[in-house]
C-alpha cells in the first residue's frame, strides 16, 4: 500500500518563521517569494513528489547552468523568486514536482521545512521532460476532486495547493 501524504499549508511567510527554527534563513531565502496563489508547503511533501533522481545541476535566474552548491548560494545571496511549482493532471490523475526538484532537496538537507510553492492544473501530466519523468497516482495525496473538476471547468490554471489538495 502507498503511504498517503497530507497537506499542511501555511498561508503566509510571518506564520512560518514564527514557527520555524531558522526565521533569518526563511526570510532570507523566501521574502522575495510572491504571489497570489503561494502556499508554504512541508518539505517532506513535496518531497514525496519530488523527481526521486534530480541533476546535481540546474538553470539559476539568469538562465546560466550552476551547481547545487552555486544553487545554494544564488539563494542565500538573492533569495527565491519563483515559487515550486505541483503539477496536477485530472485525465492522467497524476501528480508531481514541476519545478524546484533540486531546490527541494537543497532545503531538506538544510533543515527547511515548509518552502512557497503553487499548484498548476494541467491536461498534461509532463511540463517538462528536463525536470525528470517522475509521475506520482493521485493514490499518494488526497485530492478534492470537486474542487478539482470546479478548476476545470472555471479553465484554472493556478491555484493554491489547499485548493485541490486536502489536508488530514
Amino acid at each position: 500500500m502507498t503511504k498517503k501524504f497530507y497537506l499542511k499549508p501555511i498561508n503566509h511567510i510571518d506564520e512560518v518563521i514564527k514557527s520555524c527554527a531558522k526565521p533569518r534563513l526563511v526570510e532570507r531565502l523566501f521574502s522575495r517569494t510572491r504571489g497570489d496563489h503561494i502556499e508554504f508547503i512541508s518539505t517532506d511533501y513535496l518531497l514525496s513528489l519530488a523527481n526521486p533522481a534530480p541533476k546535481r545541476h540546474t538553470n539559476n535566474l539568469n538562465g546560466r547552468t550552476v551547481n547545487m552548491s552555486e544553487l545554494w548560494l544564488e539563494m542565500l545571496q538573492q533569495g527565491m523568486r519563483d515559487p515550486l511549482i505541483l503539477r496536477i493532471s485530472a485525465e492522467s490523475k497524476t501528480i508531481r514536482l514541476e519545478t524546484g526538484n533540486q531546490r527541494v532537496y537543497l532545503f531538506k538537507q538544510r533543515g527547511i521545512t515548509m518552502i512557497p510553492t503553487v499548484l498548476q492544473i494541467e491536461t498534461t501530466p509532463v511540463g517538462s521532460t528536463a525536470n525528470g519523468f517522475h509521475l506520482y497516482d493521485f493514490n499518494r495525496v488526497m485530492v478534492n476532486q470537486k474542487s478539482l473538476k470546479q478548476a476545470i471547468r472555471n479553465n484554472t490554471r493556478l491555484c493554491k495547493p489547499s485548493k485541490i489538495l486536502m489536508s488530514a
